[in-house]
């Protein structure tokens, strides 16, 4: 009796792969018909049963669900995942290897799909489709990791800086550098270095006699574009303390860098931390010692941590470095005339003798005196912006304080003409 039952589990355990069998044949020719929907319906039958089946009949099932999901996705990228997740689980049931040549040829023509895909939606601008189907090749072929790279400046472009932040980390700790042996070779017409797609035709290319001096290089290493990347990232985030600690990472093998010393003083400022970038500053000052814009940005850190004098020295050198520098000609004009508050405040404090009378006409002198020092910057600074709306405001009201009606006058016009324009 025992026998006759061990016979019929296994009489029943071979209906039962058979019939699981002739399900997945069945998915599989609705795949190659084109029929996807009969397909899935074939094998959502086949998957009840898959649990008792052997790992040949588990790899087969998995191989044919990817194929009807890949065939089916079109442009859809959640069924390109589960395709992928599909031949991925193939794989690794595929323990006697029967199905190995197959599951590779359909992956690679899923990656070949995605990169076509996200090619397209890249250059559509269609930034987030394109970084979804970059990193589904990826997931499926994670040694190529210019996927990964490609779906984080994706991401990056698209703002989507979640997923850019998790790819661009990935990469960083995967120590990515994204270098790659190039094939070049000198174009006797043009003298310079052409590289080819390949070896033999860079060889195909100096036989015809059209190249010469073929040569191998490296391409330049992207290391640096990722952690600069994530810094930015970060930055975005509003995680300032990870940014600052990529941007020290990568200035350490640049410290002469004006780029990184610039992203890192952008930094540090946004953090209020202007002692530090007033340091920066002056280390991006003693690199480019000519360069306007930088002593204009000293002039303001120094104006913010109260040095006064240092600020107008720095702007005074920013304008005579470039005397058409409109921005340091209204840093400076501004800083002068912080100091009517000072006046202001002296003025309204004083009583009603002889003595506060007099006082009073001095302080009123100094601050004439004061307005007049401001004045040239602002009237060179309008040379520059002269649809500057604030600008002309604020001489409008300097010129009626000095008591110059005309000018006044000239002012009201051009502000009228401005704010009509708005």
């Amino acid at each position: 009796m025992k026998k006759e039952l061990i016979l019929a589990g296994v009489l029943l355990l071979s209906a039962v792969s058979y019939g699981q069998k002739k399900e997945i044949k069945k998915a599989e020719k609705a795949v190659n018909s084109g029929n996807y929907s009969e397909a899935m319906g074939y094998l959502s039958e086949a998957e009840g049963l898959l649990e008792s089946a052997d790992s040949g009949v588990k790899s087969q099932f998995y191989l044919v669900k990817g194929k009807a999901l890949m065939a089916s996705a079109g442009s859809d990228v959640g069924k390109m995942k589960l395709a992928s997740e599909a031949f991925a689980m193939a794989k690794e049931v595929d323990v006697e290897g029967k199905n190995t040549r197959a599951i590779n040829n359909e992956k690679q023509a899923l990656k070949t799909s995605l990169e076509s895909g996200a090619a397209s939606d890249y250059k559509a601008k269609n930034y987030k489709m394109a970084a979804n189907k970059f990193y589904t090749a990826y997931s499926l072929s994670p040694a190529d990791t210019l996927f990964l790279f490609n779906a984080a400046l994706s991401s990056k472009i698209g703002n989507d800086f979640d997923n850019a932040e998790s790819y661009f980390l990935k990469l960083s700790d995967l120590g990515y550098t994204g270098m790659q042996k190039q094939f070049m070779a000198v174009s006797k017409e043009t003298g310079l270095e052409e590289p080819f797609v390949s070896k033999s035709s860079r060889d195909l290319m100096v036989k015809a006699g059209t190249h010469v001096k073929p040569m191998e290089k490296m391409s330049e290493s992207k290391r640096e574009t990722v952690l600069l990347s994530l810094a930015q990232i970060y930055i975005a985030n509003e995680k300032s303390e990870e940014a600052l600690e990529v941007i020290n990472q990568v200035r350490m093998a640049n410290p002469k860098d004006l780029i990184l010393i610039q992203v890192e003083a952008d930094l540090v400022y946004k953090q209020g931390n202007i002692v530090r970038y007033n340091e920066l500053m002056q280390e991006m000052i003693a690199l480019d010692p000519l360069n306007s814009d930088l002593y204009n940005n000293l002039g303001v850190a120094n104006a913010k941590l109260g040095l006064k004098d240092e600020a107008i020295k720095y702007y005074n050198k920013a304008i005579e470095l470039k005397p058409e520098n409109p921005g340091a000609l209204i840093n400076i004009a501004v800083l002068i005339l912080d100091g009517e508050k000072e006046y202001n405040e002296a003025m309204n404090a004083l009583g009603t003798s002889k003595a506060d009378y007099d006082r009073y006409d001095e302080l009123k002198a100094e601050k004439i005196t004061l307005y007049r020092s401001a004045l040239p910057y602002l009237e060179s600074a309008l040379q520059y912006r002269s649809d500057d709306v604030d600008i002309v405001r604020t001489l409008k009201g300097i010129y009626s304080q000095l008591g110059e009606d005309a000018k006044v006058k000239e002012m009201k016009t051009l502000l009228t003409t401005l704010e009509e324009g708005q």
